[in-house]
């Protein structure tokens, strides 16, 4: 597999995921809900920007080497994840927010499918490509478990709510 292929489907794949998380933040009328794209939508352009650093080394020709983003799109601390999965909780128990429930499930799939796409990939490459790839499926796993937490929480409340 060629790496600038990989990095051009990672690169492609990571813009969806962009507009994806904008899009929610436009839509959620959940407060918690649109703090939390705004800052994914964040986290993601620099995803997108390590990408095309990545293609431009590759096509100059240069050694692809891994290297660490910019403290601003830096996953939050675990506090954080546990303020944004207590008020979802109790936004989605005050409404009907159905939609924002499916969207945190999308969320937490296109998450998880990058995060396992650059473990994979991570196999067809050298040292230094694998440990950039590797560097992506981890802030891709941290995306998937706030996700995927956040989902559960969520789909939790939902379930509680009345059904009349």
């Amino acid at each position: 597999m060629s790496l600038l292929r990989i990095f051009t489907y990672a690169l492609s794949v990571e813009q969806a995921g962009l507009e994806f998380f904008s899009e929610r933040a436009l839509r959620s009328e959940n407060p918690t809900i649109v703090q939390i794209y705004q800052r994914l939508t964040v986290e993601e352009r620099g995803h997108v920007e390590y990408i095309k650093r990545l293609i431009d080394k590759q096509q100059a020709g240069e050694r692809v080497k891994p290297s660490k983003l910019s403290a601003d799109v830096t996953t939050p601390n675990a506090e954080v994840y546990q303020a944004w999965e207590t008020a979802v909780g109790e936004q989605i128990e005050s409404g009907d927010l159905s939609a924002d429930v499916a969207a945190l499930r999308m969320a937490y799939l296109i998450e998880r499918d990058l995060s396992e796409f650059y473990r994979q990939a991570a196999d067809y490459c050298d040292d230094h490509a694998r440990a950039a790839l590797l560097l992506l499926a981890t802030w891709e796993a941290d995306h998937e478990k706030l996700f995927k937490s956040l989902y559960d929480k969520a789909f939790s409340a939902y379930l509680r709510l009345p059904w009349d």
